[in-house]
């Protein structure tokens, strides 16, 4: 086949083939571009609601195990406790007349808080804790505590100011009602919190000799 058409001609018709081509992959290239955008949008939008779920389940977990916390303490306390009497029967120490014996010899003035016993050490004390009016009153149930049936020594290991807690109350008047002017007064009367360390006499634990 003979091609009549002049050089120029041709050329351009190359040309418009070439264009249309690389238009057409141009135009590919946009169309694939904005599909890429529209997918990152679209992750990007998915991932956001997501982490705040997650973070909304986070703040719930949360805010649960604070509410949980003081329930912990308490759990805490009560395994102690628990512990406590679990290690002085092991030991054929009666707990409830040992408490009776203590409860006997607490002052006027002065109120049992706690007691601790370590279950490991069978030379370690009896951790006498208590509240007292006054300082005096720590060292006059150090005394008693030495001077019982139960412990050969005692020995004060420390004696704390209670932070003073106050509440307001509003006087009344028959006449007028409720005055505006109110007095302090202290919700407690124990002023100090005290630990004693009470050393059980030899053969009241038992393995102790």
């Amino acid at each position: 086949m003979i091609n009549l058409l002049p050089p120029g001609r041709v050329l351009n018709i190359r040309l418009a083939r070439s264009n249309t081509i690389l238009r057409r992959y141009v135009e590919l290239i946009i169309v694939g571009s904005l599909v890429l955008l529209a997918a990152i949008l679209v992750a990007r939008y998915f991932f956001g609601v997501q982490n705040d779920n997650i973070q909304r389940t986070v703040d719930l977990n949360n805010a649960k195990i604070a509410s949980l916390q003081p329930v912990q303490k308490q759990a805490e306390e009560l395994s102690a406790t628990v512990n406590t009497i679990s290690g002085l029967l092991s030991r054929n120490v009666k707990f409830s007349d040992m408490l009776t014996q203590i409860g006997g010899i607490m002052p006027p003035g002065s109120v049992l808080t706690g007691l601790k016993f370590s279950l490991e050490d069978v030379e370690a004390p009896l951790v006498v804790s208590a509240q007292v009016d006054n300082e005096q009153k720590a060292a006059v149930l150090r005394n008693n505590l030495a001077a019982s049936s139960l412990f050969e020594k005692a020995e004060l290991k420390n004696i704390t100011k209670i932070e003073d807690e106050t509440s307001t109350t509003t006087p009344t008047n028959p006449s007028t009602g409720p005055s505006a002017s109110g007095t302090t007064q202290p919700v407690s009367a124990y002023k100090f919190t005290t630990v004693i360390n009470a050393y059980f006499k030899p053969g009241i634990l038992g393995g102790k000799q």
